[in-house]
């Protein structure tokens, strides 16, 4: 029997052993004590041990956490973003907008994954500093450039966002940034996030905030939307050279259509079990068709893709389909700006996909998009809290239409 058991053993048959019994409320508190004291004896040095590792490791913890320097110094650049000149006006509404924030000395923003996943880290780091009205550095590979960035593929996760709007500054390598710099970090989690971004308990810090989540909501960077959406406009160099002949063609049809963006991942969904919960199933995309066949007259559906054979073996050939992946496109960045341009889209689980809608202009645009995300376990619990803790929509904007794909 383990502890735990024998624990609940005893303390169940102490007061079995009460019952019956005139003793009085005082001889039963009595026995269940001499029982706890005879418990507490027999694991004592147990409860001693998990004590002293409690105390050693907590403020061990602080120390290394505090004492670290902010990133450590290497083969990067830290590129200073252009932010609004009167950095004390804002999108925030009255009921949001406080002036108990305390600046903090910056922010920082560590773009990883994907390209969309770099949006959304971007977009988050944006608007913490927005609202604590301080200034964005963003981490970038030094080897990052405009034209090494236009190569990228759909699995590739180098840095993308050059090619947008953003307004970096001057860069400085990671060496000098932090030569002269000891200031205490802070690496929020999405609900600080939150509290930062809607002051939502007064908050504020005297820290270096390292933003290094990936925050996939529009929740975090909604009282900026405006900003952030003009921010994700490619370049005028990005366009010139995303702007093919055929790619321009191609948005000349979807102009002209009812044009559909399907986006179909696999890629590094597919690791070892990944495709039993994480690759969607061929049904979601055939019941979502259906749906923008009786919505729409006469779509047509241009198909984007990391597996292109696997598309065509899954959606086979028709006449209202156009594969546009290694066909038409050759980069994910090509295949994003076209996504853009469709009227209407049908999304992966992808933030990748997640963006060319939001970006998407058409207003009368509809969206459907996977939710649950993911299959069973692996499910994207991540911002349940949000919708209980701070009453909002969290995932897809509340005018997009879901269907659940593992029905």
């Amino acid at each position: 029997m383990s502890v735990r058991n024998r624990k609940y053993s005893l303390l169940h048959s102490t007061f079995t052993s009460c019952q019956g019994k005139f003793s009085g409320l005082i001889g039963c508190q009595g026995l269940i004590s001499i029982k706890i004291v005879r418990f507490f004896r027999k694991y004592f040095k147990w409860i001693l041990l998990f004590k002293i590792i409690l105390l050693v490791y907590y403020p061990l913890h602080l120390f290394v956490i505090n004492s670290r320097p902010i990133l450590e110094p290497g083969e990067y650049e830290l590129l200073l973003v252009s932010m609004p000149k009167s950095l004390a006006t804002n999108n925030r509404s009255n009921s949001l907008a406080s002036s108990h924030h305390r600046p903090a000395p910056f922010v920082i923003a560590n773009p990883i994954g994907g390209l969309g996943n770099q949006m959304f880290e971007y977009a988050c780091a944006y608007s913490v500093a927005r609202a604590l009205k301080t200034h964005l550095w963003v981490q970038v590979p030094k080897e990052t450039n405009a034209s090494l960035s236009l190569g990228l593929r759909p699995t590739e996760r180098k840095f993308g966002l050059e090619n947008f709007n953003i307004g970096f500054m001057r860069p400085v390598s990671g060496t000098d940034f932090f030569s002269d710099k000891n200031l205490p970090m802070e690496e929020p989690d999405e609900r600080q996030i939150l509290d930062y971004i809607y002051d939502i308990r007064n908050s504020a810090t005297s820290s270096v905030l390292n933003v290094r989540v990936y925050c996939e909501s529009e929740v975090y960077f909604k009282p900026y939307r405006n900003e952030i959406m003009e921010s994700f406009q490619f370049t005028s160099s990005a366009l010139n050279l995303l702007l093919t002949a055929a790619v321009k063609q191609l948005l000349d049809e979807m102009q002209e259509s009812e044009s559909v963006a399907v986006h179909l991942r696999r890629g590094d969904f597919m690791t070892v079990g990944g495709s039993l919960y994480r690759v969607l199933p061929v049904s979601y995309y055939k019941k979502a068709m259906v749906l923008m066949r009786e919505r729409l007259r006469d779509p047509t559906f241009y198909i984007f893709t990391d597996d292109l054979v696997y598309a065509k073996s899954l959606l086979e050939e028709a006449v209202d389909v156009v594969y546009v992946s290694s066909v038409i496109t050759n980069s994910s960045l090509q295949d994003f700006l076209s996504m853009t341009k469709c009227r209407h889209l049908i999304l992966a689980n992808s933030s990748f996909s997640w963006w060319a809608a939001y970006l998407n202009a058409n207003a009368d645009k509809k969206v459907i998009a996977p939710f649950p995300k993911y299959k069973g376990w692996y499910m994207n619990a991540k911002y349940k809290f949000l919708e209980k803790y701070y009453l909002v929509p969290t995932f897809y904007p509340s005018d997009w239409e879901t269907i659940n794909p593992w029905e």
